[in-house]
C-alpha cells in the first residue's frame, strides 16, 4: 500500500536577497500554481512560529509550502515544482507515518528533471517501506 506523502518544499536560501514583497508574491505564485495541479490534495503555505506578541492576523514564512500527495501522484507533483522553481536550490522534506528524508538540490535545470525526481521517488519508496 502506498501512504499518502507530506512534501514541504523549502527555497529560502535561494531568494533571501530578494526583497520580501517580491519573495511574497513569488510564493503566491506558486501555491497558486501547484493548488490547480491534480497531483496535489492538498497545498498550505506554511505559518510563522515566530509572529510577535499582539500581530494581527496570520504571517506567513515566504518560498515554503507543504502539500499532501498521493504516493503514486509524487513523481508529477515534484514535476511541476521543479518546473516552477527552476534553477533554484531546494530542500524536499518526504515524511510518511512519522518516517522523513530530506532531499536537497542545487540548480536544478530540466535536462536533471529525471534524475531528481528518481532521487525523491526512491526516497519515498524507502520511507514508505520502513513504515
Amino acid at each position: 500500500m502506498i501512504h499518502p506523502i507530506c512534501l514541504t518544499i523549502d527555497w529560502r536560501d535561494a531568494d533571501c536577497d530578494i526583497p520580501e514583497a517580491q519573495q511574497e508574491a513569488f510564493t503566491q505564485s506558486v501555491f497558486r500554481s501547484l493548488r490547480s495541479h491534480s497531483a496535489i490534495q492538498t497545498i498550505a503555505r506554511v505559518p510563522d512560529p515566530d509572529v510577535p506578541t499582539g500581530g494581527m492576523g496570520a504571517q506567513w514564512l515566504w518560498n515554503i509550502l507543504t502539500a499532501e500527495i498521493p504516493g503514486d501522484g509524487l513523481r508529477e507533483a515534484c514535476r511541476e515544482a521543479l518546473g516552477q522553481l527552476e534553477g533554484k536550490p531546494m530542500k524536499f522534506k518526504l515524511e510518511v507515518n512519522q518516517q522523513t528524508k530530506i532531499i536537497e538540490v542545487e540548480d536544478v535545470s530540466p535536462a536533471d528533471f529525471d534524475r531528481v525526481l528518481d532521487k525523491l521517488v526512491a526516497a519515498a519508496k524507502e520511507i514508505n517501506s520502513a513504515s
